[in-house]
């Protein structure tokens, strides 16, 4: 009876330690967020960079079977005869021992080079970001080459390829579910939270207002098309379609989600922290200046910037996002050469030099206007969340680290090694605005604040005794069990 009871006891108190303790993500999300692999969360899920190369590449095989098709039936049609012709000459193959054959075994071997060459070139004139190589050095006269890919026949059969891959690499469903029910309701969520602050009312007002007036243009997001092909190449189609982004138009007030990004994620976690990071674009310390002079927002000490943090509407959180505790967002300058004696240089902590120009700006390269959107962003999705979902803790870690996954494969240092750029690392993201919101922790299960780094609450002035320094605890046996299956 004594063993059983003293057993009883063992598992008892084995089982407050396993589950009484928060989880290692609490204290560190990041980590975990940047780790390779697939991952699924209730939402969605993320693809792995090499799940997206195995997808490409067979999604190239596919096309490259149809353009075989293709091509045959253009080559067996008699009224293509010309471009027939036109094709063995651009590809090289006038004279050539098969092509100037007249035996049947000579003449398909022709004909299959000559489909050959059609298919690769078609391929890798629109499908090139999805090919090992795009050298076109083995297709002869490249001056040749161009009277093929001007003539009609060949210009239909890209305009039909460029159409099914608009088709075939678009997420339609997703991008529906966006423009209905997520880009809508992140807008509410942003408005509802500036109405709680306590802000002068015209201020508020005309944040309100702009918010309220974005429209979402789609996944189309052609403008960012900036891979260095040619406007004439024709892989701007498929470039385009790949681009992972999402951006805010000043000027238009327009917002999209590029369809690269539905691509690699379908969670919602990633998708609305995007949104929600995109439309504070709107009126971060930056843009929301945006607008003619007689409108808008306009900071009065335009040559002091801690003057001009203490302008904006969201002081607290500007003077907080600058701390150490917090994301400690920088204003970063990298002028040209020749502008050097212009600027003010001095040596940061990690022994680079960071430039100062002689008239600060949040609108020059300063890490804030990235870090308000990220605080704003983290401000909604909790709420967007909560509305649609009724998650278990461990649902909602594996959710929140879904949040900026994607991002780590673009920005892969979690450290604090990108001094000059204008996101913070990404380790920092997310352990200093995404991990510290009151919310996140509470869905996430995480009953005390973050032992390290601090939350910045609008409502409330930083003071030195904020969430002081605690050890970090570390995992327990319970979250080593479940470690393997995220």
């Amino acid at each position: 009876m004594k063993t059983k009871i003293r057993l009883t006891l063992v598992l008892t108190l084995f089982s407050l330690s396993s589950f009484g303790e928060p989880s290692a993500l609490c204290n560190d999300l990041a980590r975990f967020s940047c780790a390779p692999g697939n991952y699924k969360d209730v939402t969605g899920s993320v693809k792995s960079a090499s799940d997206i190369q195995r997808f490409m590449s067979a999604y190239a095989e596919k096309s490259r079977l149809q353009l075989n098709d293709r091509f045959k039936k253009i080559l067996d049609n008699p009224d293509n005869l010309y471009f027939k012709d036109l094709a063995i000459s651009g590809l090289g193959l006038k004279s050539s021992p098969q092509c100037a054959s007249i035996n049947a075994s000579d003449m398909s071997a022709c004909r299959e080079n000559l489909i050959d060459g059609l298919t690769t070139l078609a391929q890798k004139q629109t499908l090139s970001p999805l090919l090992p190589s795009a050298s076109l050095t083995r297709m002869g006269s490249l001056n040749d080459v161009n009277y093929i890919m001007q003539n009609e026949v060949y210009q239909n059969v890209i305009k039909d390829l460029n159409a099914q891959s608009g088709r075939d690499l678009s997420n339609r469903d997703m991008e529906k579910k966006i423009k209905d029910k997520i880009f809508p309701e992140i807008k509410s969520l942003i408005i509802e939270r500036l109405n709680k602050e306590n802000i002068p009312e015209d201020q508020k007002k005309a944040m309100v207002n702009k918010i309220k007036s974005i429209q979402f243009t789609g996944t189309n997001c052609t403008e960012l098309n900036n891979a260095g092909y040619g406007s004439n190449s024709g892989s701007e189609v498929v470039t385009t379609l790949l681009t992972p982004n999402a951006f805010y138009d000043p000027g238009r007030n327009t917002f999209k989600f590029c369809s690269g990004f539905l691509l690699q994620s379908t969670s919602e976690f990633h998708i609305a922290m995007i949104i929600g990071h995109e439309l504070a674009h709107s009126i971060d310390p930056c843009r929301i200046t945006y607008g003619p002079s007689d409108m808008g927002f306009k900071y009065k000490s335009t040559n002091d910037l801690k003057k001009m943090e203490q302008e904006y509407p969201f002081k607290n959180v500007i003077a907080c996002l600058r701390d150490p505790k917090s994301v400690e967002a920088k204003p970063i300058y990298l002028p040209q050469k020749e502008q050097m004696n212009k600027y003010n240089s001095r040596s940061n902590e990690g022994g680079l030099v960071e430039m100062t120009p002689e008239k600060p700006s949040f609108c020059n390269n300063d890490q804030m206007t990235e870090s308000f959107s990220d605080w704003m962003g983290a401000e909604v999705l909790p709420s967007y969340i909560a509305n649609n979902y009724k998650l278990t803790s461990d649902q909602a870690r594996d959710g929140y680290a879904n949040a900026f996954r994607v991002m780590c494969w673009g920005y892969p240092d979690t450290s604090d090694n990108f001094n000059f750029a204008v996101h913070p690392a990404i380790g920092k993201r997310i352990n200093k605005i995404i991990l510290v919101n009151p919310a996140v922790r509470s869905q996430m299960g995480c009953t005390e604040k973050h032992p390290d780094n601090i939350y910045c609450n609008s409502d409330k002035v930083m003071t030195s005794t904020d969430n002081p320094p605690q050890s970090i605890p570390q995992l327990n046996k319970s979250d080593e069990s479940k470690k393997g299956n995220r």
